[in-house]
């Protein structure tokens, strides 16, 4: 006997007999792969898991199929695992790939892959799926395709191994006779590899075995197909019963749509006789509101006139009060005006006064030759203020910042140009960090007597240059004010001492005497902190010393009336449309 052609037509009539008969058929225009993903989906909810709640993302692992991959992905997308961990779908394309997952889809192409893929999740509950697999042992459910049907079949033993729990539902559904399966299974293995050759000889009694559990497959077959046909037959008597349903469904329809004609044609003639009371209620309401608008005109126009003679009577008092106050505003207006005046030109007096006690033009230019003085008082008169003086031992000049500006500013400012005259040209003090010792302790005596009850730290902010063109020295002493030195195009700063000249917390610092060598074209600028403190430009912020250094030293080769124009245009752009803060004093020298 031919062992060949007998087996291979015998176990493909075990699989055309197999199978659970709840499976539908696939239809020409259902992939299989789209059954098969339906399948995975159910295993999900028939299956138990050890340790379900600690799975946080339940992972559907593809060997190699993308069609399946897409199937599930469609599927699992809305859905999650029963405890609310989202479906992860991940395609590998070798076994290399194959990561840890809770099911596991090969197709059993090689035997040995297959084996080296199960040793690799063996002890792991990974569920393992195959397909075209012919020998269902080796994995744990395994797809067959038999008689147009897709079935499954179910290894008991190893989803036991594998520590999953399958209900009863699925081993209902799944093919059964597991038993005749593994004796078939058995011997046909067994005879093929222990036969040399093409023919192999079978026993009488092996074959009446083999056709035996054929007979029982068969069998079980049968019943299927009967309880199909009776479940066939119920549902085809529950189809007449629910066409016979509809047909009186229809009948009550009809019944129901006729009586809405009839309660429409009520509600059609319920609406006109509405609309007629409506017009009637319209036309006497608008009777009523004529009447009613002619009475309330009629009282309207009363208290209109009445309101209106009053009105009169209270605008012709209003207008006459206001008048006698429009006269009374007037003649304070007149007398503000001229108090204004005389303020005016009192403070424009007291400006003539300062600016002749301030270095004047033509002793500048005697002594200066090349020199500029940018002067912007805040108000009429400033606390800012310039002066000089020629001495034996070289030209002298002061670049002062008095407490406050305005009209108390200009009074320290005379006050301090009186010490400076006194010190310098009366006592002969010609040093400068000595003319400010001593003109600090003049202004606190004359600030401060003895028995004065107020203690005024009122005083100035100054740099005090002695010139002496024939030597080429500069003496000169700083207070809180330093200034800058530009020597070819290099800005030497000359540091001041942080106090100013006046009564101070240390009323025993002495201020400190500078001397510094000069050299042809040096320009000396000295300054008040008004510039630099302006506020202004696109962010309105100050302007900064920083940014007054590299101005100076942009210009510094420039004509000295040239480099005046400049700052105060700069100055006039910084400032735009914002207040000037302080005063504005800035003086320059070129030796």
């Amino acid at each position: 006997m031919k062992l060949g052609a007998l087996f291979i037509g015998f176990f493909l009539s075990l699989i055309c007999i197999c199978g659970f008969s709840q499976t539908p058929k696939i239809k020409e225009t259902q992939s299989a792969s789209k059954i098969k993903a339906s399948f995975i989906y159910s295993f999900t909810k028939s299956i138990k898991w050890p340790n379900e709640a600690n799975i946080s993302n339940f992972k559907i692992c593809v060997l190699n199929n993308e069609d399946l991959v897409s199937r599930l992905k469609a599927i699992v997308a809305n859905n999650k695992f029963r405890n609310g961990a989202p479906f992860q779908v991940i395609h590998a394309r070798s076994k290399s790939e194959i990561v840890s997952c809770q099911i596991l889809l090969v197709n059993s192409n090689s035997e040995s892959d297959l084996k080296s893929i199960y040793n690799k999740i063996k002890g792991k509950p990974t569920l393992m799926v195959t397909e075209n697999l012919l020998d269902y042992r080796q994995s744990i459910v395994s797809f067959v395709e038999v008689d147009g049907h897709m079935k499954f079949i179910v290894n008991k033993q190893k989803m036991s191994e594998a520590g999953l729990i399958a209900s009863s539902v699925l081993y209902d559904l799944s093919i059964t006779k597991e038993a005749d399966w593994n004796n078939i299974i058995d011997k046909v293995a067994y005879l093929t590899k222990n036969s040399n050759t093409k023919e192999v000889k079978v026993s009488k009694a092996d074959l009446q075995k083999m056709l035996g559990a054929y007979s029982d497959l068969e069998l079980e077959k049968r019943r299927k197909d009967s309880t199909i046909k009776q479940i066939e037959d119920s549902l085809q008597r529950r189809i007449q019963m629910f066409n016979a349903k509809m047909v009186e469904y229809r009948k009550i329809e009809d019944k129901i749509e006729e009586n809405k004609k009839r309660i429409k044609e009520q509600e059609r003639l319920m609406e006109n006789q509405k609309s007629e009371i409506s017009r009637q209620t319209i036309k006497i309401g608008q009777q009523t509101q004529v009447i009613i608008i002619i009475f309330s005109l009629g009282f309207i126009s009363l208290v209109f006139l009445l309101f209106a003679i009053r009105s009169n009577i209270q605008r012709k008092k209003a207008n006459q009060l206001l008048f006698e106050q429009k006269k009374e505003v007037e003649n304070q207006k007149q007398l503000v005006d001229e108090k204004q005046k005389e303020i005016v030109d009192s403070i424009n007096y007291a400006r003539r006064i300062q600016t002749a006690l301030m270095a004047h033009d033509k002793l500048l230019s005697k002594h200066l030759p090349e020199h500029f003085v940018l002067f912007r008082p805040k108000d009429i008169v400033a606390g800012d203020f310039y002066w000089a003086t020629s001495t034996p031992g070289g030209f002298m000049y002061v670049t002062g910042d008095c407490t406050g500006h305005g009209v108390p500013g200009a009074f320290m400012s005379l006050l301090n140009i009186s010490k400076l005259n006194e010190t310098i040209n009366q006592k002969n003090i010609t040093r400068p960090d000595l003319v400010f010792n001593d003109i600090r302790n003049e202004i606190t005596r004359a600030l401060n007597p003895e028995d004065s009850t107020e203690d005024s730290k009122d005083g100035m902010d100054a740099v005090l240059c002695k010139l002496d063109l024939r030597g080429m020295k500069l003496q000169y002493a700083a207070a809180n004010n330093s200034f800058y030195v530009i020597r070819n195009k290099e800005v030497i700063v000359c540091k001041a001492d942080k106090m100013h000249v006046g009564k101070a917390f240390n009323a025993t610092g002495l201020f400190t005497y500078y001397e510094m060598d000069l050299q042809k074209g040096d320009c000396i600028y000295t300054f008040s902190d008004g510039y630099s403190d302006q506020f202004g430009g696109p962010n309105r912020k100050r302007f900064k010393s920083v940014q007054l250094k590299e101005l100076l030293l942009h210009i510094s080769e420039k004509p000295m009336p040239e480099q005046r124009t400049i700052l105060n245009e700069k100055f006039e752009s910084w400032k735009g449309n914002i207040e000037q803060i302080d005063d504005v004093l800035v003086i320059g020298v070129r030796v």
